[in-house]
């Protein structure tokens, strides 16, 4: 049985490897925006969409490797076991990532010249872009086995430390080429493949860095026997993705199709900015889900529930002030973010509803962390099920009759009923008695805090924060979300506890 590192230093490091990799991305998309113009960065937007299609591809394996290893840990001997399971999945893995590679260059050409609305770029370097995705595509996903290894070993301060020196060399690099070499699509992509190619390559030896020694070589055998006992909870976490992405990603997709590609740039940046927003989240789930495993594979419920709630009020704290915030100050921050006006006032609305939206999405995914940890997701499942036949419809329609507005409208809707049915229903059967606690004394007054402090904020700096520079506006913006976040704090019984120097609930 392996030590357990703290969850706090690697919620932690998780928040400093996320903030530093988002503060990246958002930083230099304004110099890719100079460079490469809104048209060509439409294809940047539209490789981060086919990337997240892609992925599907996994089939719920890479999920399914990190149960196991969280797994592995809490027993003395789960890592031969787990090691062929890995073997494994990376075979698998390499015959995708060259599949992907291959398909994507024989399909380029029909991409490029059919599905695009292109208006100045060159079609055939177009096609030639869609290519290099395919292949940076395949690299990455090869990659994302040991990031997954990584975290199931719960070595996220290694993981994240790999990540920001990974993200520095994508952006630095990427402007470097664009400035002193070519400031097209095709020299971006290209620089962006050479990155790729050592991602997994340094990924893997951190890995097996990590893993504790087993007394068996394992070789490159295919382990069918313990792949397929522990497939039927990878298999369910894959058809959960599949409806995800139809959910999520969706609008994205046809929206490429539809939009002329410079709207789709700037729609491009409005998927950016909600990603950055919804990773805002995601150093505290990372650091989550291992332990809650960790806690119910060793029959500890009671430390698994205080750790569930603590971290529900910890992302409160942080997620509704900043999807409240970026969603009534969107034309504000679009416009300090960009420099780009028409950019700000196209993306404003569409920003708005979005934000709601993963408001709503972060704390419905909650239920799923604890499904999860219990290691039975059948009723994720049926409401995953239900989502798609009712949401993906409604998204399609809504892009074809009203664009960007629509899905963004749609997307919201989907989101708010599924928040007012899901979790009672989840958190009734899994934990009797968690959800009124969790609504009531976890979520309300953090929510109620940061909503009125946000009004005031609003009514009192709607008329004055446009009219500054750009640099005054970020830093006004800022000072008030600091603000909100500070009044949801003070809602947040775990934080209030802290303040007095209480302990916090923890595993």
């Amino acid at each position: 049985m392996t030590r357990s590192p703290s969850v706090r230093m690697n919620a932690l490091a998780n928040y400093l490897g996320q903030g530093v990799s988002t503060l990246v991305g958002i930083v230099f998309v304004p110099f890719y925006l100079k460079y490469l113009g809104a048209e060509a960065y439409g294809l940047v937007g539209f490789f981060v969409v086919l990337q997240l299609w892609l992925g599907l591809l996994d089939v719920g394996l890479s999920p399914m490797l990190n149960r196991e290893v969280a797994r592995a840990r809490a027993t003395a001997e789960g890592f031969t076991d787990f090691r062929r399971i890995l073997r494994s999945v990376e075979l698998i893995f390499a015959g995708i990532a060259l599949a992907t590679g291959l398909a994507m260059s024989a399909a380029s050409p029909l991409i490029g010249a059919h599905w695009f609305k292109v208006q100045t770029l060159d079609p055939g370097q177009v096609s030639l872009c869609v290519a290099l995705m395919g292949w940076m595509i395949g690299l990455r996903f090869f990659a994302s086995i040991y990031r997954t290894a990584l975290n199931g070993m719960e070595a996220q301060v290694s993981l994240n430390a790999i990540n920001i020196v990974l993200a520095l060399v994508k952006a630095l690099g990427s402007l470097a080429v664009l400035k002193f070499v070519s400031p097209t699509p095709l020299a971006f992509f290209l620089f962006q493949l050479v990155v790729a190619v050592v991602e997994p390559v340094v990924l893997a030896w951190r890995s097996y860095q990590v893993f504790p020694a087993t007394a068996m070589r394992i070789g490159l055998r295919f382990a069918r026997a313990p792949l397929v006992a522990a497939l039927p909870f990878g298999l369910s976490v894959a058809y959960t993705s599949v409806l995800w992405m139809l959910l999520s990603q969706l609008d994205r997709l046809l929206l490429s199709g539809l939009l002329p590609l410079t709207d789709y740039g700037y729609f491009s940046l409005v998927t950016a900015l909600c990603g950055a927003v919804i990773l805002a989240a995601s150093p505290i789930s990372s650091a989550l889900i291992p332990r809650l495993t960790y806690l119910h594979s060793r029959g500890e419920i009671g430390p698994l529930v205080r750790l569930y709630r603590s971290a529900t009020q910890l992302t409160a704290v942080v997620m509704i002030p900043m999807t409240g915030m970026v969603a009534v100050f969107g034309e504000e921050l679009m416009y300090a973010w960009t420099g780009n006006l028409a950019a700000a006032q196209w993306a404003a609305p569409i920003l708005f509803w979005y934000m709601v939206g993963i408001a709503f999405l972060t704390f419905t995914s909650y239920q799923y962390y604890l499904q999860y940890a219990f290691g039975d997701l059948r009723l994720n499942l049926r409401v995953s099920t239900v989502q798609a036949v009712l949401g993906a419809p409604l998204i399609a329609w809504s892009a074809y009759r009203y664009g960007a507005m629509g899905t963004a409208l749609s997307t919201c809707a989907v989101q708010v009923v599924t928040f007012a049915a899901y979790p009672p229903v989840v958190q009734r059967r899994l934990v009797p008695g968690l959800y009124g606690a969790w609504m009531r004394q976890d979520l309300l007054p953090i929510a109620a805090c940061a909503l009125v402090t946000l009004a005031v904020l609003y009514g009192l700096g709607r008329h004055w924060v446009m009219g500054l520079g750009r640099l005054e506006i970020f830093l006004a913006l800022s000072a008030m979300g600091l603000c909100v976040m500070a009044a949801a704090a003070l809602g947040s019984s775990v934080l209030r506890a802290h303040l007095v120097r209480k302990p916090l609930p923890h595993a």
